[in-house]
């Protein structure tokens, strides 16, 4: 996961993205991890 606010670099080598810290993006990650048994 690359957080919303990442370097376009970051962004590009990760293989998901999720919202910046600031728009819950950990909690979303987590919780998208969950769900799809990541």
């Amino acid at each position: 996961f690359a957080m919303g606010n990442a370097e376009i670099e970051v962004k590009d080598y990760a293989k998901y993205t999720t919202d910046t810290n600031l728009e819950s993006g950990v909690g979303k990650a987590i919780l998208r991890a969950i769900a799809e048994d990541l």
